[in-house]
């Protein structure tokens, strides 16, 4: 591995060694004490806030923690824990004897934050002091445990091998990641920085080149908390840690994911593929990832929600991102209400603070005649369709059933974007709340949440009936184009082949070999996990036995632009012309364009020629301007049945450019 030692950088070791970091780290002496020759020990609950360790501890401004630097670091945040859980478990000594004894031990619903009684009290009197307090922040049930020697680990070391097949993220091929950490704590360090800003620093190398001092940190909720040590947590690697320029083909970021819940490993690598022909959706794959010479097994490499992804969605780096923790319900005009919004964009304006205020104010008082006027201009509302109908297709946990875990993302016209977040719990029932337990999950109705006011969205769009024919027409496309195990089946097959001898010599996974072999078709981990066949199967007889789904469309036979007079010119209207089907001509028919796919659409309802030919005009336009449309028919007004041309609506709608004279 490459370090680059300078005077500037062992300076924080040395003056740990000399005991005198208390005055330039400001944490406390006995907490710094040998810490330069005995590693620290792990936290039993790292976490909480995130602490902003880097700009505190980085002595040398050079945007990496070293060795000394992060010694310094977890020292501060032991203490810090420390002082807090002693505070809290002490403030129960009701009697004042300076012990927590049963009577007294808090008693807490759901899960424990703080140690058991019989953890923490390590003289076994029956209660516990406040020394027996602060050693409890390293008792955990592992504790006691190496994760670094578990035995029978494949060994591998890098070689200047080059693949050379196209991109991060070609499906077909599995490359292998080499992280080289600089020594043997690396899994304790990320472990105490979990949920700080402090990475630690590695040297990656694929294909035979090295990526010098990138910066690895552990990512996730449950597949953090739920996952032990010594098997694989969820990584989150920046490739421009140490240098601000630094790329792995072309991205800075990537997220390499333990398949928390998925005994197959290819749950959110199919959903993301299935989602990107719908509205923007993550790149995936898989990957090999080897750590200090030993094999961890397959993670599904996952796009980052970051700049890079705009760039690639929005043709933009620019606005603001967050991560929906609340439902766009609206909590007043102040940004206070909308603390539970994780704000992805630093130094995120307040304006858009104010614009996400309106958003939500717009949904929850505009009434319905209104709603579509006043809400296009702000937000996409065909592209949240596409997002809500795949959730409820393949049951995500994301907006529609928690009302959080999504991804929401202003653009550089202010104009809001309801992405997706995660997919490693779909094709099954998804973990935590959302879902009653006794739902099974494969009757998800089809308009789930209709008729609850704290999901907006939903609420309030598919209680208009043009946009609820909308969703409907949606979810229909989505079941003819892949919830289909024939459809499916060839694309699951091709990853089990992919994955197989990896996964049956991967001793760090969550589940079992036999999981994985049986969990493309059967249920497997003892009941919880639905096989993919099975769910598919399951879902779409379900969904199509609703009226809704199985009511005759109106057809739209083609479109003509221009019909007769070439490529469009500037000052020109541009004539189109959609032919219908004729024995069920549509009630309406309306063509849509826009300037841009991720501008709002403007509507033009078409006039009713014979025999079920519809004919309108786009204004005139200039030279050079590309122009979007595409075409909705609906049966009717007041119970419509939609069909649209190109399937896909607004995200793959024709397109031409209008030419020079």
């Amino acid at each position: 591995m490459t370090f680059r030692i300078s005077f500037k950088s062992i300076i924080p070791l040395l003056l740990f060694a000399l005991g005198v970091c208390q005055t330039l780290l400001t944490i406390p002496t006995q907490a710094a004490e040998n810490d330069s020759v005995k590693p620290l020990p792990r936290l039993g609950r790292p976490g909480g806030d995130r602490a902003p360790l880097l700009e505190r501890f980085d002595q040398n401004k050079d945007g990496i923690l070293n060795k000394g630097e992060r010694i310094a670091a977890r020292s501060y945040l032991h203490e810090q824990t420390r002082e807090r859980t002693v505070a809290d478990i002490m403030k129960n000594d009701r009697n004042k004897d300076g012990k927590i004894t049963q009577d007294e031990f808090p008693q807490r619903r759901g899960r424990r934050r703080g140690p058991s009684l019989e953890s923490a009290d390590s003289n076994g009197d029956g209660g516990i002091d406040a020394k027996e307090a602060g050693e409890s922040i390293y008792q955990s049930r592992f504790k006691d445990s190496d994760p670094l020697t578990v035995p029978g680990a494949e060994k591998l070391q890098p070689t200047n091998a080059v693949n050379t097949a196209n991109g991060l993220y070609d499906e077909s091929v599995l490359r292998t990641f080499f992280l080289q950490f600089e020594d043997n704590d690396w899994l304790n360090e990320m472990h105490d920085f979990y949920r700080t800003d402090a990475a630690v620093p590695a040297d990656l190398t694929v294909n035979g080149r090295v990526y010098e001092n990138v910066g690895v940190r552990y990512r996730g909720n449950s597949s953090f908390s739920s996952v032990p040590p010594e098997l694989k947590r969820s990584l989150d690697i920046n490739i421009s840690y140490g240098s601000k320029k630094q790329r792995l083909f072309g991205y800075k970021t990537i997220n390499l994911l333990n398949g928390h819940g998925d005994p197959t490993y290819m749950r959110e690598v199919l959903y993301s593929k299935i989602g990107r022909n719908y509205f923007p959706a993550f790149r995936a794959n898989f990957v090999k990832l080897v750590i200090n010479g030993e094999s961890w097994g397959i993670y599904p490499n996952i796009q980052q929600y970051n700049k890079d992804f705009l760039e690639e969605w929005f043709g933009s780096s620019k606005g603001v991102r967050w991560k929906g923790r609340g439902s766009l319900t609206y909590e007043g005009s102040n940004r206070e209400g909308y603390s539970g919004y994780i704000a992805k964009t630093g130094n995120t304006p307040d304006q858009a603070w104010t614009d996400l205020a309106n958003l939500c104010r717009v949904l929850k008082e505009t009434s319905d005649e209104e709603l579509l006027a006043k809400l296009n201009p702000i937000f996409n509302i065909d592209g949240a369709l596409w997002s809500i109908a795949l959730e409820n297709v393949f049951v995500d946990e994301g907006y529609l059933i928690r009302g959080s875990d999504y991804n929401l993302y202003q653009d550089k016209n202010r104009r809001f974007h309801l992405l997706q977040h995660d997919g490693n719990e779909v094709l099954n029932r998804p973990g935590g709340p959302g879902i009653p337990r006794s739902m099974d999950a494969t009757q998800l109705p089809l308009y789930h949440e209709a008729d609850n006011e704290g999901r907006p969205v939903v609420h309030r769009l598919l209680n208009i009936p043009q946009i609820r024919a909308r969703y409907t027409a949606h979810v229909r496309t989505i079941i003819d184009d892949w919830l289909n195990w024939e459809k499916l089946q060839p694309i699951v097959a091709s990853y089990k082949a992919l994955l197989d001898s990896e996964i049956k010599k991967d001793i760090r996974k969550e589940s079992g070999y036999e999981d994985f072999v049986r969990g493309d078709v059967l249920t497997v981990e003892n009941g919880r996990v639905l096989g993919i066949k099975q769910f598919v199967e399951k879902r779409r007889t379900f969904l199509l036995s609703n009226p809704a789904l199985t009511a005759a469309a109106p057809v739209i036979k083609s479109v003509t632009l221009n019909e007769g007079k070439g490529q469009p010119i500037p000052g020109e209207r541009i004539p189109v012309s959609v032919e219908t089907g004729k024995n069920s001509i549509p009630d309406k028919v309306v063509l849509h364009w826009s300037t841009s796919k991720h501008k709002p659409f403007q509507r033009i309802y078409m006039a009713d020629g014979s025999e079920g030919v519809f004919t309108a005009a786009i204004p005139k336009q200039n030279k050079g301007e590309k122009i979007h449309y595409y075409i909705e028919a609906l049966s009717s007004i007041e119970n419509p049945v939609a069909s649209y041309m190109p399937t896909e609506a607004e995200f793959n709608a024709f397109t031409f450019k209008v030419k020079a004279k």
